[in-house]
C-alpha cells in the first residue's frame, strides 16, 4: 500500500473514532433499551464560538408600550410579531424594529382575545392561542387581517379519552392540520401520587380532532396545595416538565426536563431517533426550593413535598429554522444559564453563558431575538445578528 494510502486510512480511522458516540456503560436502564440512540460524552468539544451583533431594539420608545410578553415569532421576510397578554394582541414590527400595526385586541369577537399565547407562524398567516376559550385565532401574513378562528375542541365532538382535559399549546404543521397538546385538570379528589399522561392529537383547521392521540406523554410534575374548599396546583422551577416542538422538517421533539435527552418522533407520533448527554444535574436544598416563593401557602406546600435530589438539567428549549437545538442548562450559578446549541444530530456546535434576565425567545435567518430585562425590571426585545466562528 502507498504511502498516501496509508495516511489516507489512518485519517479516516481517526474522524470515525472521534465520531464515535460515548459509551453506554454508565446508561440508565431505561435508555439501554431505546433504539436509534445517540449517546455523547460529557466532555464534548464546541465546534464554534457565538458572537451576537446588536441589529434592532424594540421598547417601550417604539410607539407602543410591551406588556407581557408571551410569544415572539418572525415571518419570511423578517417582520417580528410580539404578542402582549397585557393588551391583548400581537404587535408586529419591521425587520428594523418600528411598529406597523396591532392584531387583535381585548374581547369575545372574532380575532380578539382574552389571553394571548404561543405564536406560531407559517408560509401564510400568524396564529396565537387564547385558552380561555380553547380557540387558536389565524391572520393572513400578507394583509396582516384577521382570517379565521380555530376550535381547538369542538362541542359537537366527543372524545372519551379527553374528558376532564383542556388544550394547552399548539404547533402547526405544513400539512395544513395541527398538533393540540391536552392537559387533565386537578379535581378535589384526585390523586397527585398517581402517575399522570398529556396527549397530542390531531386537528384539521374546522377543529375536528382525530380520534386517538399521536403522543402519549408524561405530565409535568405539579405541586398540590389543598384546602376543605379548593385545590391549587402550580408548578416549580425544580420540578420536572416534559416540554415539546416542531422541528423544520417536521419532526416533534420531546424533552423531559430532568435528562439531557430528545426523542424525535414523525407527526403521526411514530418514534424515530434519540440523542442524549450525560449532564451534572445540579444539587437540589429544601432552603433553595423555599426561596423561590414568597407566599406563605406555597411556602407550606414545598416544606410538605417530596422534594427530587437535584435540578433538572435543562430549563427550556427551542428548535430553529435550521434545525438547531438551542438548550438552556442549568448550572451552579443561580443568575446564569448555560446555552448548549446542537445540531440536528445532537453535535455539540457551540456554548455560551448568559444571565437568566437575556433570555433567547427565538432563532430565524441568522438572527436571535432575546427578551431582556434591565436592573429597573424593563422589558425590550433585541435582535442580533448571529455569527458562528470557528473555535
Amino acid at each position: 500500500m502507498k504511502l498516501e494510502q496509508i495516511l489516507s486510512v489512518l485519517l479516516l480511522l481517526t474522524l470515525l473514532i472521534s465520531c464515535t458516540p460515548g459509551s453506554e456503560d454508565n446508561l440508565p436502564e431505561d435508555l439501554k433499551k431505546l433504539e436509534n440512540l445517540t449517546v455523547y460524552t460529557a466532555n464534548e468539544t464546541p465546534i464554534f464560538q457565538i458572537e451576537l451583533l446588536e441589529s434592532a431594539r424594540i421598547d417601550d420608545s417604539n410607539d407602543v408600550l410591551l406588556g407581557r410578553i408571551s410569544g415572539i415569532k418572525t415571518d419570511g421576510i423578517g417582520r417580528i410579531f410580539i404578542s402582549d397578554d397585557v393588551e391583548k394582541r400581537i404587535n408586529v414590527y419591521s425587520p428594523d424594529g418600528e411598529f406597523i400595526k396591532s392584531l387583535g385586541r381585548k374581547g369575545q369577537g372574532p380575532g380578539e382575545f382574552e389571553y394571548v399565547h404561543n405564536l406560531a407562524v407559517d408560509e401564510s398567516h400568524v396564529y396565537a392561542m387564547d385558552f380561555s376559550k380553547n380557540i387558536i385565532n389565524a391572520y393572513f401574513l400578507d394583509t396582516l387581517e384577521f382570517d379565521t378562528t380555530i376550535p381547538m375542541y369542538r362541542e359537537d365532538q366527543r372524545i372519551d379519552m379527553l374528558q376532564g382535559y383542556f388544550p394547552t399549546d399548539f404547533m402547526v404543521l405544513s400539512s395544513d392540520e395541527i398538533l393540540i397538546s391536552f392537559i387533565k385538570s386537578f379535581g378535589q379528589s384526585d390523586d397527585e401520587s398517581q402517575k399522570r399522561y398529556d396527549y397530542i392529537f390531531k386537528s384539521d383547521r374546522e377543529g375536528r380532532i382525530q380520534s386517538d392521540p399521536v403522543l402519549e406523554l408524561e405530565s409535568a410534575e405539579a405541586i398540590v396545595l389543598r384546602t376543605d374548599n379548593s385545590v391549587s396546583v402550580f408548578g416549580a422551577p425544580f420540578a420536572f416538565s416534559v416540554d415539546t416542538e416542531l422541528s423544520p422538517d417536521q419532526k416533534v421533539v420531546v424533552n423531559r426536563t430532568d435528562r439531557f435527552l430528545f426523542k424525535l418522533y414523525d407527526e403521526n407520533g411514530n418514534y424515530e431517533r434519540a440523542f442524549y448527554y450525560p449532564f451534572p444535574n445540579k444539587p437540589l436544598t429544601r432552603e433553595r426550593a423555599l426561596n423561590q416563593y414568597d407566599n406563605e401557602n406555597y411556602r407550606r406546600a414545598i416544606r410538605n413535598y417530596d422534594l427530587p435530589e437535584t435540578w433538572p438539567a435543562i430549563d427550556s428549549f427551542l428548535v430553529d429554522d435550521e434545525g438547531r437545538f438551542w438548550v438552556a442548562t442549568i448550572i451552579d450559578d443561580e443568575e446564569m444559564f448555560e446555552w448548549w446549541v446542537l445540531d440536528n444530530q445532537g453535535n455539540l456546535l457551540a456554548k455560551q453563558t448568559w444571565p437568566l434576565s437575556q433570555r433567547v425567545e427565538h432563532v430565524r435567518h441568522n438572527f436571535v431575538y432575546m427578551r431582556e430585562e434591565d436592573e429597573m425590571g424593563l422589558v425590550v426585545v433585541v435582535k442580533y445578528q448571529l455569527s458562528m466562528l470557528q473555535n
